[in-house]
């Protein structure tokens, strides 16, 4: 099921040729965000699910334009959930800055 409504949104998406880029981009983020939720609601009570993600939770509308959608998703991710914040710097891109340092 989750593969027929992904399949048949980008169908219609790419059948649609006067959509404009900024509708296309609405709709993939609604549909992964739809697939995302249905995802973690199978998962919900049982298996454990391990999500990471350098936005904060205040910021995750600008990714999930549905409001409802994007509140629903962050009740079901963070209830009884270990949440580990890092900080705002990356790992990854903090070790590319340093291996270039070394190389120049």
């Amino acid at each position: 099921m989750q593969t027929d409504l992904h399949h048949g949104l980008l169908s219609a998406s790419d059948e649609d040729e006067a959509h404009s880029e900024a509708a296309r981009s609405l709709l993939a983020a609604d549909v992964g965000a739809e697939l995302l939720f249905q995802i973690i609601a199978d998962r919900t009570e049982q298996a454990a699910v391990i999500l990471t993600t350098n936005l904060p939770f205040s910021e995750w509308t600008q990714v999930i334009p549905n409001a409802r959608l994007c509140k629903a998703l962050l009740d079901r991710i963070t209830d009884r959930a270990h949440i580990i914040e890092t900080g705002s710097d990356s790992y990854r891109f903090r070790r590319t800055v340093e291996k270039r340092k070394k190389n120049t």
